[in-house]
């Protein structure tokens, strides 16, 4: 098989497949298309779709990136105003962040439209991306939320407005401060381009992810297995551990099913 396809490897396993893949038998000169059943089949034997402008479904497409894991960050901008001597503060919470270039350092991120932040960028051209930890889920929850205009989202949020004025929160798995690149409307969101000025990270903090609708950490999954296999050091099984244990088995079986677990 490798004779046919050198650059073809395929992991089928607990994988969702969104695309198949046309390739070209270099002995018979036929295209080919890998199907998500396994099996090879020539493009002339396929039948096409009863409508010719046949869309991916939505509601597949969604669940399909539902199954990437992505980083959650929260990307804030603020714009002082002379007259009232305050500052008009912004935050979204984002799930699209990534990097674009490294040489130059370039990231992107994307808002759904419409957005104040994104009406905010357009004045300040400039951003912080704060990459959070897993303990700070709720200041994704917070940021994700709808804002009115006259309500200040950081009122109970710790930060601090830097002397360039960026709006910086505390305890970040990472920061960068960016100046905005360019703003593209794709699809129902506003794609923006940041060259990156200022980047920070902590070596010790554990990033917060999002997968499937829910809230992970990197490690949960190897604590669990470690606790029930009892191959958990002792020295580890503090109360710090113990409310982790807990958190996962409520997230997973649901209170009254988890009660009898933590015990």
């Amino acid at each position: 098989m490798s004779n046919f396809f050198p650059k073809l490897k395929v992991f089928c396993r607990n994988m969702t497949v969104v695309r198949c893949k046309i390739l070209t038998n270099k002995m018979t000169g036929k295209n080919m298309l890998f199907s998500s059943s396994g099996f090879f089949k020539t493009l002339s034997t396929l039948q096409p779709p009863e409508k010719a402008d046949a869309a991916v479904n939505l509601k597949d497409y969604r669940a399909a990136m539902g199954s990437v894991p992505s980083p959650v960050v929260i990307v804030t901008t603020a714009e002082y105003n002379k007259v009232t001597g305050s500052w008009y503060k912004r935050g979204a919470t984002c799930g699209s962040f990534t990097s674009i270039s490294s040489n130059p350092p370039i990231v992107s991120f994307s808002i759904q439209m419409p957005s104040r932040l994104h009406n905010l960028l357009l004045r300040t051209k400039k951003f912080a991306i704060q990459v959070l930890s897993e303990q700070q889920v709720h200041y994704s929850l917070h940021f994700s939320k709808h804002c009115e205009e006259d309500i200040d989202q950081f009122a109970n949020i710790p930060h601090h407005i830097d002397s360039h004025g960026n709006v910086l929160l505390t305890d970040m798995v990472a920061l960068l401060v960016c100046k905005a690149q360019a703003a593209h409307l794709v699809g129902d969101h506003y794609l923006w381009l940041g060259n990156v000025e200022m980047a920070w990270h902590c070596k010790n903090a554990e990033p917060l992810l999002y997968w499937r609708r829910t809230y992970r950490s990197l490690g949960d999954e190897l604590f669990l297995k470690a606790f029930e296999e009892l191959t958990l050091p002792y020295e580890y099984w503090d109360h710090e551990a113990h409310l982790r244990l807990a958190w996962n088995y409520i997230k997973e079986y649901g209170k009254e099913a988890a009660t009898p677990l933590v015990k």
